[in-house]
């Protein structure tokens, strides 16, 4: 049923390129303005902006549209991620570029599995394309661990000046080098989150978090599980907008819950350590709020989660079909069950994904004028 009512929204059906980069320019502004303004809680337009940020990455799906212009399109391509790399360096957010090749990286894998006799028909353009994509990522990969190096004065400048350290801590290979052979060693005497040596693919893994939230959920006691509760409930509420949430009540302030849930549970055995952002699993944050009968939750809820990411995928006699508003969030999607805490999937599926569908009603609705106009 759910599929069918995003399909009578318009979200399965084919849109032309220039509403592909239309989209992709709004959330590339959006990206931007993040860049250069310091966005504060309250300022509407300010976080409407950021709500379009996921919108950056739907020129990256043109990689898999069937067109004339291909050398054009990734040859535009190609200056996109130059401008979206420069505001990701401007923020130091490896996210910001890294998160575009891990998208067109799953998307890639459903185009093989559902159109695997194209690809064979094509296989001599897909290898060159994927040639000079290794390079691309050998590239960025470099430049992601330059920014981890950097990563400690970025609260101290930032803009043109944070470029310009990049860049000369990029040509700095002994320092690469150097950290490099640290991170190596670390990797072979301790268990720690830095399984592999690429700072791109490594954001992938996420074991070791599992594992420390899990042994977080053994050491709190009855009472710091409530606290973790209520500050649970909290950041659920605080979901709303700020004017919305101002009207309802005053007791909960954003910046005060600018923290965690790993972080949370580590400040109440140690002390220390909130406003850290540790990686909260949701499954050690389960485990605190209910015990092992988060596991019997489970079975209930899992199930719900699911459908609702199965309606936008639309099976026919002859195609399968997936939202492309679903593709850009492939990721986000990865990361919900990994990285996001319980709050994480509250908040994806009912702020984000409604929030996306609206604007991209929005952005059809304008196309459809404007080509009925000229």
């Amino acid at each position: 049923m759910t599929t069918n009512i995003l399909s009578k929204l318009g979200l399965f059906r084919e849109i032309p390129n220039s509403q592909f980069w239309f989209m992709g320019l709004v959330g590339l502004f959006s990206v931007g303005v993040k860049a250069l303004v310091d966005i504060q809680y309250g300022n509407v337009v300010g976080k409407m902006l950021e709500g379009l940020m996921p919108f950056v990455y739907f020129p990256f799906l043109l990689i898999f549209k069937s067109q004339q212009n291909k050398l054009s399109t990734i040859l535009n391509l190609l200056l996109f991620t130059l401008i979206l790399i420069v505001f990701g360096i401007m923020q130091n957010s490896r996210g910001t570029f890294s998160e575009a090749i891990v998208i067109v990286l799953f998307v890639g894998l459903l185009y093989s599995l559902y159109n695997w006799r194209v690809v064979l028909s094509n296989l001599k353009p897909i290898l060159l394309f994927g040639f000079f994509g290794l390079i691309l990522f050998a590239i960025l990969s470099d430049l992601a661990k330059v920014m981890v190096i950097v990563r400690p004065q970025r609260e101290h400048i930032a803009g043109i000046d944070l470029i310009l350290l990049t860049i000369e801590t990029w040509m700095n290979r002994e320092l690469l080098d150097a950290y490099s052979q640290s991170m190596a060693m670390d990797t072979s005497r301790d268990y720690n989150e830095v399984y592999i040596s690429n700072p791109m693919l490594g954001r992938l893994i996420t074991t070791k978090f599992e594992d420390n939230l899990i042994l977080y959920s053994t050491k709190l006691n009855f009472e710091e599980s409530i606290i973790v509760l209520n500050a649970t409930i909290e950041k659920t509420i605080a979901l709303l907008p700020t004017p919305v949430l101002n009207l309802f009540t005053t007791s909960i302030s954003k910046v005060e819950l600018e923290y965690s849930i790993s972080d949370l549970a580590w400040y109440l055995q140690r002390g220390s350590g909130l406003g850290t952002y540790r990686v909260s699993p949701p499954l050690g944050h389960g485990l605190i709020l209910f015990g092992h009968y988060f596991f019997f939750v489970s079975i209930f809820v899992l199930p719900i989660v699911y459908t609702l990411v199965d309606s936008f995928c639309k099976v026919t006699k002859k195609n399968t079909y997936f939202a492309s508003i679903f593709l850009i969030l492939i990721y986000e999607l990865y990361k919900l069950f990994s990285v996001g805490s319980l709050i994480g999937p509250i908040e994806f599926f009912a702020r984000t994904i409604p929030q996306l569908i609206l604007f991209y009603i929005v952005f059809s609705l304008i196309f459809k004028v404007r080509y009925r106009a000229f």
